[in-house]
């Protein structure tokens, strides 16, 4: 349940603190709030992979999907020859997983391929609320005029 500006600036972390920097605060990444993660594109292909696995299990990886009888993987090797294969999509994430299930690849070997994409962090209060938060509407919610 989303909280209000007013309910949170009557928290006693906020009090005393000057409209400025509880606007500060509440505009900051918050190590309470749950983890956002977020995928960047980003196009790999055989030496990002070899560089990210190591020369033998990037190899060994390639030769797996190069010997796929599965129309996905042949494809998907195709993209990843060009260096252009997204790891930031969904569905290519999907397929790294479709090997880990299969035995080609580890879940710590997978997890190294995804970390190239993958960033995560803390929302601010005011993201995870989604309320606009600067020092003129803390002032606001405290009774100030408008």
């Amino acid at each position: 349940m989303a909280q209000s500006l007013t309910e949170r600036l009557s928290s006693p972390d906020m009090q005393g603190l000057p409209d400025w920097e509880a606007a500060n605060k509440l505009n900051q990444s918050d190590a309470t709030l749950p983890v956002i993660i977020e995928w960047k594109t980003t196009s790999i292909g055989p030496g990002s992979i070899m560089d990210a696995l190591g020369p033998t299990e990037g190899a060994a990886l390639l030769d797996v999907i190069k010997a796929s009888t599965d129309p996905v993987m042949r494809w998907g090797l195709q993209v990843v020859e060009t260096g252009k294969l997204d790891i930031g999509l969904a569905s290519t994430r999907a397929q790294i997983d479709a090997l880990v299930a299969a035995g080609a690849l580890t879940s710590d070997q997978r997890d190294t391929l995804f970390a190239l994409s993958k960033t995560e962090r803390h929302p601010s209060w005011s993201e995870a609320n989604n309320v606009f938060v600067d020092a003129r509407q803390v002032g606001i919610a405290r009774g100030g005029k408008a």
